[in-house]
């Protein structure tokens, strides 16, 4: 085959059944197989990987095998695919991982149309895998390595221009036994003339592997020393020195901090405990500085300074608070929030106040209910912000689109959480505040059509914190996706409450009806029936494909539903005192419903409504520009 665009290159060992999702998924590219080729390297698998790997090399010819004695890691396999490949880009991908259908496709024409080095497209978790995201807000054709978050993935699953790495002459370390990724891809990082984002569409799915496979978390902190030389005595020290090398430095200062001292917190070797943390101290000290430090969190703020002085069973005692989500209190004074750790104004370790101090409140909640009533969508849940009592509450629609909000005020009740665990996830009974409240169906008519995100939001002395609502729910709360019918005096409104994929967050969908059929609403699907509803004062019939549909009236509103419609092409019509009006269709739901469990509410303007909070002169001006709407996206990434 003449050279491809692209070699998906992809180091095997024991993966399976893993395999065959990954084999498929790049096979079945949009790219076409004439643009693309794949490269597989046999890294001594026991397990019958390499026979599956021959099996679809005779029956792909795009597709080659290398076969080759147990390296130990994925560098060598990575190296000896690399030295083979012909595309003109190298994408590569883990053996037990898989690729979005359209993958190579994007992320070539984003590499082309841009002249990139370098092409970072967007990760997906699977069976609950975490990855790299912060860096995938939107798409960026020209993305600053050292004002933005991109430096913070540095695994190799990109796209990379191939003769750029072979004139920068980079190869995988075969000598680390973790973390062979970060001084390929960081060298690259340094080197590339430009480097691309692709948000927009999901590239990459890592998947977390049943059998424990993943090498990646694997314990012990002295396997991973080596890479952590690589990095701040290798790396590091070949950056311009001053904000690109800060800028770089304050990745792995709280990164690998991180990772480091949830590794020594399982350490039982106290010699080789003391090393270690002996030789990170001194990392510490050497790239630690006030530049460094300030866009740090509050705990990166206090655990650093407690390394640096040599405390360092209190920063591993820190570090396990902070994955164990363990609540602590905080003071609030002169508008300032700061956590109340165990070493907070404690002379002996001469840390000063503002590291403690906290950007967002610890805001807990648990969802308790959300549902249709005949009143409107009723929220309801518990909240509380550890260690202080909330004085204000409020419910909080964003709209995705432009980010326009409005906001409910919510009444906060007292209640104390005696179980053990108790909703908040707590040790122990603990107070709390309650909250319930309902969106009124003319509230939610009035709202302009588009996607509007749930979140609730507390004030604690003139502070506040917001939580997005949703994923943190009791298990009685139902998930399912729940349209309703809005109907009023003007067109009618579909309002579907769903939760979001993957993190199951709570959004209300707001679809307007169309002039022509002024008070009617329409929700449809052709597997589960269809429902129509509106405002009538006289006699009323309603049809869907020459069907007559059956009719209720209820003060002033009537519905017509059906659980079956005929098979084809079919419109529905109402008559009302005699004019005949054809009501249009609305975009398909995401899943089926009864057409019977589709509540019609009446829009009037009783009950409460939303305020809508003042908008600066440049909010305005962002939302009404795509390109400061992109500005604004990416100053918020930094």
């Amino acid at each position: 085959m003449a050279s491809p665009d692209v070699s998906v290159v992809i180091g095997a060992y024991n993966a399976l059944p893993y395999l065959y999702e990954t084999l498929d998924s790049v096979l079945k590219q949009s790219i076409g197989m004439d643009r693309l080729e794949l490269v597989v390297v046999d890294d001594g698998s026991t397990d019958g990987t390499g026979d599956v790997l021959d099996e679809y090399a005779a029956k792909h010819p795009n597709m080659t095998v290398l076969h080759q004695p147990n390296s130990g890691g994925p560098a060598a396999p990575r190296n000896a695919g690399m030295d083979v490949a012909k595309g003109k880009y190298v994408y590569f991908l883990d053996a037990d991982d898989y690729i979005g259908l359209e993958a190579m496709e994007r992320l070539v024409a984003m590499a082309e149309e841009n002249g990139s080095d370098i092409v970072l497209g967007k990760m997906v978790g699977v069976n609950g895998r975490g990855v790299a995201a912060s860096m995938f807000r939107h798409d960026e054709a020209r993305a600053d390595l050292y004002n933005s978050r991109i430096y913070y993935t540095l695994s190799a699953l990109k796209l990379f221009r191939r003769q750029f790495l072979v004139d920068l002459g980079v190869r995988f370390p075969t000598d680390l036994p973790t973390g062979e990724d970060q001084p390929f891809t960081a060298r690259a990082y340094v080197a590339a003339k430009n480097i691309s984002v692709l948000s927009s569409y999901e590239c990459y799915y890592a998947t977390l592997r049943d059998d424990g496979g993943n090498t990646t978390g694997k314990p012990g902190v002295s396997r991973r020393l080596p890479f952590y030389r690589a990095m701040f005595d290798d790396f590091l020290p070949t950056v311009e020195a001053g904000r690109k090398r800060d800028a770089l430095a304050r990745r792995h200062l709280s990164v690998e901090q991180a990772h480091f001292l949830s590794h020594m917190s399982r350490e039982t070797d106290e010699e080789v405990k003391k090393a270690a943390f002996d030789e990170f101290r001194a990392w510490v000290k050497t790239y630690l500085n006030d530049d460094v430090l300030k866009p740090m969190s509050a705990w990166d703020k206090v655990r650093l300074p407690l390394i640096a002085g040599g405390f360092m069973d209190e920063a591993i005692a820190s570090r396990k608070m902070e994955t164990s989500k363990t609540p602590y209190p905080i003071v609030v004074e002169n508008g300032r929030v700061y956590a109340k750790w165990p070493t907070f104004r404690d002379p002996k370790y001469g840390i000063p106040d503002e590291a403690y101090e906290l950007r967002d409140l610890p805001l807990r909640y648990e969802l308790t209910a959300a549902e249709w009533t005949g009143s409107g969508y009723r929220v309801a849940g518990l909240a509380r912000v550890e260690g202080v009592r909330a004085d204000r509450a409020r419910l909080v629609l964003r709209r995705r689109s432009d980010e326009e909000e409005r906001r409910l005020p919510i009444d906060l009740s007292d209640v104390y959480l005696t179980a053990n665990p108790n909703p908040l996830g707590d040790a122990e009974g603990r107070e709390a505040r309650s909250w319930d409240t309902t969106l009124a169906p003319g509230a939610l008519a009035k709202l302009p059509g588009g996607l509007w995100d749930v979140f609730l939001e507390v004030e604690v002395g003139g502070k506040i914190a917001r939580a997005r609502v949703g994923s943190k729910r009791r298990p009685e709360v139902d998930v399912a996706d729940r349209p309703a019918v809005l109907t009023g005096p003007g067109a009618a409104t579909v309002a579907i409450a769903y939760y979001t994929s993957p993190h199951s967050n709570l959004t209300i969908d707001i679809r307007k009806g169309a002039k022509e059929a002024a008070g009617l609403g329409l929700v449809w699907r052709a597997d589960s029936g269809v429902a129509v509803a509106g405002a009538t004062t006289g006699a009323t019939t309603a049809s869907a494909g020459g069907t007559e549909l059956p009719v209720a009236v209820v003060g002033g509103v009537f519905t017509a539903s059906s659980a079956t419609v005929p098979d084809g092409e079919w419109d529905v019509s109402v008559t009302r005192a005699g004019k005949t009006v054809r009501v249009p269709r609305t975009k398909e739901l995401p899943r089926p419903f009864a057409a019977a469990e589709v509540p019609v509410l009446v829009a009037t303007d009783g009950g409460q409504g939303f305020t809508t909070p003042p908008t600066s002169t440049l909010k305005k001006l962002v939302r009404k520009s795509p390109l400061l709407r992109k500005v604004a996206r990416k100053l918020r990434g930094r």
